[in-house]
């Protein structure tokens, strides 16, 4: 019974999207809400910066500054989550190009 489960678990970890493959991603803080998971969300600019106004004083200011310094770090992350994406691409099409390979063997 031991070996079906095993089995049975791999078929299923096996068949999941390439993106779900691994819980703990580079992009899990930038994947959609619901019940689709592949779309990547790109962070957006602080509001400061998309809706200007006219920056009256220093905490203004000193707030958006922060806003930003957070953007960057999210602009970072998405970065990464994108190189992780292209690795993890490049990896499933190695293997795909292995297991056909292995066909004419």
């Amino acid at each position: 019974m031991q070996v079906s489960l095993i089995a049975g678990l791999s078929w299923v970890l096996a068949t999941l999207p390439a993106m779900a493959a691994s819980p703990f991603d580079d992009c899990e803080h930038y994947r959609g809400n619901g019940l689709v998971h592949d779309r990547l969300e790109r962070p957006a600019p602080p509001a400061c910066i998309r809706f200007p106004i006219a920056i009256a004083d220093g905490a203004s200011y000193s707030a958006c500054h922060s806003q930003i310094r957070l953007y960057r770090a999210r602009i970072d992350g998405y970065l990464k989550c994108l190189k992780w994406e292209a690795d993890a691409s490049t990896d499933e099409y190695n293997d795909a190009v292995r297991s056909f390979n292995r066909l004419s063997e």
